[in-house]
Formats: structure tokens, C-alpha cells, sequence
């Protein structure tokens, strides 16, 4: 998706929840891995989902300062994701598009 605007930067894709922990934990082969300015987080992730990455995240004291956008796929799940904790800091039906991923970097990583 990012790959599709103009913005210039590294990209990072894991496939589940619990690659995702240990990439942004720096666990066995994520060990070097940078910490991110932003988190795309699919709901609906195998193995951990979702939830759990981000009460994961959101409850640690070196992960919580970085931004996590959780992608879902319906309107309603939408509206109900963001009224239950822990909260993300945006939310996104899916798919993503190439100006929505601009906006979000914008909004979150740009000074």
C-alpha cells in the first residue's frame, strides 16, 4: 500500500500476531529489527489476533508511544472496535488505499 504513494521510507510486513509481538519486541529473528513509527495492525491476524497485538502494544511501557492503526473489514465492526479498549489511535476499513496510507503517515509520522 505505501509502496503505491510517493513517500519515501522502510516498510515492514509480518504475517501474524505472533511474528508481530516478536518484530516489535525484537525477539529471535527480529532481534535488529527497527522500531516503527507506525503500526498497521489487520484485526483479523492469525495466530495472536488483532486485540491482542494491541493490548500487547498498548501495555507496554516502551511499545505504547507508537501510533497503531487497526484495519478491519466491515463498517459495524468498525464502530465497535472503537468504542472498546484498548483503543488504537485510528481505524480503517479495508482496503486501504494509496492516499489513505499518505494521510495516515502524514497525520502520524510527519513532522
Amino acid at each position: 500500500m505505501f509502496e503505491n504513494t510517493d513517500l519515501r521510507g522502510n516498510y515492514h510486513v509480518v504475517t501474524d500476531g505472533v511474528e508481530a509481538i516478536e518484530f516489535l519486541e525484537r525477539r529471535g529473528e527480529y532481534e535488529s529489527a527497527p522500531r516503527p513509527d507506525l503500526v498497521l495492525l489487520d484485526w483479523h491476524f492469525p495466530k495472536k489476533s488483532g486485540k491482542e497485538v494491541l493490548r500487547t502494544i498498548k501495555g507496554d511501557e516502551e511499545l505504547h508511544e507508537i501510533p497503531v492503526v487497526v484495519l478491519t473489514g466491515t463498517q459495524p465492526e468498525l464502530e465497535k472496535l472503537q468504542s472498546e479498549p484498548p483503543q488504537a489511535d485510528a481505524y480503517v476499513l479495508k482496503p486501504l488505499e494509496a492516499e489513505q496510507c499518505r494521510s495516515l503517515a502524514e497525520e502520524f509520522c510527519l513532522d
